[in-house]
């Protein structure tokens, strides 16, 4: 069976079939969201656990570090042989199970620290989240392994299968799980027994790659420095997102809910056609400007109407799919200001995620940590001035969101331009 599905795919034929599956998974993801929105509605309870998986997903950025190391890596080593694959897989198993060991222990010493220090109104709540939600600290570290190896070698449709899996198997838990018991205890558990479930599947297609390599030799401290690099890179990714929840958590009831969904409908698109993994490993063979210049056509093709309808028509849009259920005035009325304005950013998301794998495939870590760390500054900058100074709210903090992602495409354009030589 694994021959017969392990053949390395064309991106044309990858892009059809991915995006049928990323279809698939991206509607039972909006199915999973309008039944938390409906069964549930918006709550402090909601806040607590959007608030708490987006703080699993600063410590699952490093997994991801190990992704974006090893696509490049594999992808050159696949090029040569076989055996230099294995090798090269082998090696970078051993390199991610010495990092989760270290992630992992930061980990138990972070998080009480952190459920310490937001959202005093369930404070017992958010802390139990976050611990329910901790084993997926290192299941994505395997997740991130698995997906390389799958990747790497063009096998994109069994790696979207899994992500398929993850999210139909979380609108199928939560919504039979709320129907039941009408807690937000049913989410945290979902999302664990989930990626549990696409582990496995990746794992049946990946197991001969479960050797690792510990050595510690030239290749080991060339993974150490790229993942360092990569480490501050994805920290400050993942701290620009957390950052807007944070300052969230200052306004009204129902605040990071409605962010969180705002988001989703706003960058649907870029779930259903999932043109950056596949452009990841285009750039990494082919690095030049006519196989990036594709892209953007293909990103903006599909970003820019789909941004000026969600612009013109947010109240419409979000109320014929989430207004069910106990999914009420207050939660149609932020979640439709956060999708309005969360819209005009959407090409630029495309773009920057497109512009950030051309600099790391041309290994340009320097500029791309400054600009990190650039853009870490402004959006606390700008969420502070829009929400403290100038009391716009919800509002205000995607207006800041906008803005930073603008700036950031500009920067990033130009050391592109400068530095990549393509």
């Amino acid at each position: 069976m694994t021959n017969k599905f392990s053949r390395p795919e064309a991106i044309k034929k990858a892009l059809f079939t991915t995006s049928a599956l990323n279809f698939s998974a991206r509607c039972a993801g909006y199915l999973k969201n309008i039944s938390i929105a409906a069964l549930l509605g918006f709550n402090y309870q909601t806040d607590a656990y959007f608030f708490a998986a987006g703080i699993i997903a600063i410590f699952n950025i490093f997994s991801g570090t190990v992704y974006s190391v090893g696509i490049p890596w594999l992808t050159r080593a696949g090029q040569k042989s076989k055996q230099v694959f294995a090798r090269s897989a082998a090696q970078l198993l051993g390199f991610n199970l010495l990092v989760c060991a270290a992630i992992t222990l930061i980990a138990l010493i972070a998080l009480p620290i952190i459920s310490m220090s937001f959202l005093r109104e369930v404070r017992p709540v958010f802390s139990a989240i976050l611990w329910i939600l901790f084993p997926m600290i290192v299941l994505n570290f395997l997740s991130a392994y698995f997906s390389t190896i799958l990747r790497s070698q063009r096998l994109f449709t069994i790696q979207t299968a899994a992500d398929f899996l993850n999210s139909f198997s979380q609108f199928v838990l939560i919504t039979a799980g709320l129907f039941i018991y009408r807690t937000v205890w049913v989410l945290p558990w979902a999302l664990l027994i989930s990626l549990i479930l696409a582990v496995f599947w990746q794992l049946f297609f990946v197991f001969r790659h479960l050797r690792p390599d510990f050595r510690l030799d030239k290749q080991f401290k060339s993974l150490l420095g790229q993942f360092l690099v990569f480490a501050a890179l994805g920290a400050a990714a993942s701290l620009y997102a957390v950052i807007d929840k944070a300052f969230a958590s200052y306004l009204p009831e129902k605040a990071i809910s409605a962010l969180v969904y705002g988001a989703l409908i706003s960058q649907l698109p870029q779930g259903i056609i999932n043109l950056n993994n596949i452009f990841f490993t285009a750039i990494s063979e082919k690095p030049n400007w006519q196989t990036l210049n594709k892209f953007i056509w293909i990103a903006l093709a599909i970003s820019v109407p789909y941004a000026a309808l969600l612009f013109a028509i947010p109240d419409i849009l979000v109320e014929l799919i989430l207004g069910y259920g106990l999914f009420g005035g207050a939660d149609l009325a932020y979640t439709a200001a956060a999708v309005r304005y969360y819209a005009l950013a959407l090409p630029a998301f495309y773009l920057n995620s497109f512009f950030n794998n051309v600099l790391v495939v041309k290994k340009i870590f320097g500029g791309l940590f400054m600009l990190s760390i650039l853009n870490i500054l402004l959006n606390v900058t700008a969420n502070y001035l829009f929400l403290f100074r100038w009391n716009m709210g919800l509002t205000g903090l995607v207006l800041a969101t906008v803005i930073v992602a603008y700036i950031s495409l500009a920067a990033l354009w130009l050391l592109m331009v400068r530095k990549a030589k393509l």
